[in-house]
């Protein structure tokens, strides 16, 4: 995940200033949209390649960022049921779900912390030489968002709140720290025989490693 020195440094002011902020569950709020572009050829169908069907399971997510006297890891993970089948139908489940954890550093100012989903998300897609193209419409109702920051201060400024109002306040809030369409953004895929990997089209995302159930 590649993370701006701007952004980078509202993490930081958050960490800084945050005195018990808590966002609780519930409400609604604007659907995360993949706004993907359509193909030139295809049908409007999904359809998944043969080497990426089948069930899956996380081994990692990871990004690196570098702007100016901004710099950020990102790392963790593992255990994302995901299934996809062949008419394109991807299904990811979060239960088993580790943290992945984030480690920033602007302007000699270090914030670190860690964020995980819950609950499941459904969606279709089509590949096509490579590409990951997400088909609307995705279903990310069940998915829910937490994020905690360990330091320089302990907080919890999203505490298991839908990913659809994470999407409204929380992307600015956190600098764009946490892949708002986890597997089904627009991005491509490789495969390496039992190990596929999913990453972003664009600066925003993660790169996902999944390896056969």
């Amino acid at each position: 995940m590649r993370t701006p020195a701007k952004a980078v440094m509202t993490l930081a002011a958050i960490g800084l200033a945050a005195t018990g902020c808590q966002t609780g569950a519930g409400g609604t709020g604007p659907t995360p949209s993949s706004s993907p572009t359509p193909s030139s050829s295809g049908s409007a169908a999904g359809q998944a390649a043969e080497c990426v069907t089948g069930d899956w399971r996380t081994t990692g997510a990871t990004g690196t960022a570098a702007s100016g006297s901004a710099s950020a890891e990102v790392t963790g993970g593992s255990g994302v049921a995901v299934n996809i089948q062949r008419d394109g139908a991807v299904r990811a489940d979060f239960s088993g779900m580790q943290p992945v954890t984030f480690d920033l550093n602007a302007a000699g100012t270090n914030v670190r912390g860690q964020f995980w989903y819950g609950g499941t998300a459904n969606g279709t897609v089509r590949t096509m030489e490579g590409t990951w193209e997400p088909i609307p419409p995705m279903e990310w109702g069940d998915v829910r968002v937490t994020v905690d920051l360990t330091s320089p201060v302990k907080a919890r400024p999203f505490n298991d709140v839908r990913l659809g109002d994470y999407v409204g306040d929380g992307v600015g809030q956190t600098g764009n720290i946490v892949d708002v369409q986890p597997f089904l953004g627009k991005g491509a895929y490789e495969c390496r025989g039992d190990t596929l990997v999913l990453s972003p089209s664009d600066d925003n995302g993660l790169t996902w490693t999944l390896q056969r159930a």
